[in-house]
């Protein structure tokens, strides 16, 4: 007992003891917290790191641009979407947005069915200059014998296919653009089931916003106005 004494004196006396201490209380308490936070560094470089490259993932590969619009329907039970290509994929987004917005104008108008005069007549009000609203509504008034309602009545449906549209002077400075657009038009007798079908240029003219303005600007409404149209009513080849 007496040598187990002197051992532990002499080893106080010594400063052995304090030495052991210090590194017990260092590897107890210091070492871990220093660990810890050499951890929480490192993870923070990774952070650091992944944020960068998924940055640079964003900035070369851009998600497409969202433009709404508004769509009517008689049935809200009965709608539902129908992906429509807009144009060559090559094609920047304004272009793609542009023919199809050019090509449902088209479809629109060249269009008829008895029980959607209404809805037509609205879509070509709102998407037209009011020269160009007046020249359509005066053809197809019920005042003019050679108005559609009149040639087909509730006997007669037309529809049209677009095949290709070309942008003229899109990338001019002037305000209007201008299109050229061919289509196929086929008139059905609903007693007869006879089908007649006719292949038609049309020349539009129009206005239409600048989408990156208005992402930029958080904008909804996209602005399509028509000017002047004209179609020929002579076959193509």
């Amino acid at each position: 007992m007496d040598d187990l004494n002197r051992s532990i004196s002499q080893y106080v006396k010594t400063g052995q003891y304090y030495e052991d201490a210090k590194k017990w209380y260092a590897n107890k308490y210091i070492f871990i917290s220093s660990q810890r936070t050499y951890i929480v560094i490192i993870l923070s470089f990774y952070l650091v790191a992944l944020s960068i490259l998924g940055l640079f993932y964003m900035e070369t590969n851009p998600a497409p641009p969202v433009v709404n619009y508004m769509a009517l329907t008689e049935d809200i039970a009965k709608a539902y979407a129908i992906i429509v290509p807009a144009g060559d994929a090559n094609d920047s987004p304004q272009v793609q947005v542009t023919k199809y917005m050019v090509a449902k104008y088209v479809k629109m108008r060249e269009a008829y069915k008895y029980s959607n005069r209404d809805s037509q007549l609205n879509f070509i009000k709102n998407s037209s200059e009011e020269g160009e609203y007046l020249k359509y509504y005066q053809a197809t008034s019920i005042n003019n014998p050679a108005s559609p309602v009149m040639l087909y009545q509730e006997g007669n449906v037309r529809t049209v296919n677009v095949e290709n549209v070309k942008l003229l002077q899109y990338n001019s400075d002037s305000s209007y653009k201008k299109a050229e657009v061919r289509y196929k038009a086929s008139l059905r007798n609903l007693l007869t089931n006879k089908v007649i079908t006719q292949d038609f240029i049309a020349i539009i003219t129009f206005k239409i916003d600048d989408i990156n303005v208005l992402l930029d600007k958080k904008m909804e409404q996209l602005n399509f106005l028509v000017s002047e149209y004209y179609v020929n009513e002579q076959k193509v080849s």
